[in-house]
């Protein structure tokens, strides 16, 4: 977690007696690598807490990033909010990663693309039959053997915004009953 980040990065900071300014000669090499070395753990500590993650702790995490907003806008806003991601930015720019444990925005582009064709078959499976087992899938695995990292970005956009557009009508087209529905 950010606290676990901060934790360390305090724990990296110079100790008292550190020379750290280049005057006295000090070793800001040795300083830059017990940083790197702590962001390091930070992360491993966070990808083990994440893997200690319930389905039913992932499914309250991903609904908590919605509470209290309207779905049918947040679903209609995003293929926009992901093109001004994208908007402007170089290849390097999109392909680049902001930490080594966060995608790229290419990366993010390609997952919400393949994303929304497991949220069309799962909706479409729940209309269909209410309480039904919704298959999961390892999105790690999907980003690596998919090779997100060399996806066209233009393009993961342009089948995002085509199947969301698709969904959204469906959903409208449905009786809002069937909205109840789970899986």
């Amino acid at each position: 977690d950010d606290d676990a980040i901060a934790r360390t990065h305090v724990s990296a900071r110079p100790r008292a007696g550190d020379r750290i300014d280049g005057l006295c000669g000090a070793p800001r090499e040795d300083h830059a690598r017990r940083i790197a070395d702590a962001e390091e753990a930070a992360i491993q500590e966070k990808e083990r807490n994440l893997m200690r993650e319930t389905p039913q702790q992932y499914t309250k995490r991903i609904l908590s990033y919605s509470e209290g907003a309207d779905a049918m806008q947040l679903l209609e806003s995003a293929p926009q909010k992901l093109a001004s991601l994208l908007s402007g930015k170089s290849k390097d720019q999109i392909g680049r990663r902001p930490a080594p444990d966060k995608w790229s925005p290419g990366e993010i582009a390609a997952h919400l693309s393949d994303t929304e064709i497991a949220v069309s078959w799962r909706v479409r499976q729940i209309l269909g039959t209410n309480g039904i087992a919704v298959q999961a899938f390892d999105q790690d695995a999907w980003a690596s053997t998919l090779n997100y990292a060399k996806a066209d970005p233009e393009w993961s956009l342009q089948a995002f915004q085509t199947l969301r557009e698709h969904n959204l009508r469906m959903l409208k087209s449905v009786s809002k009953s069937l909205w109840d529905n789970y899986g």
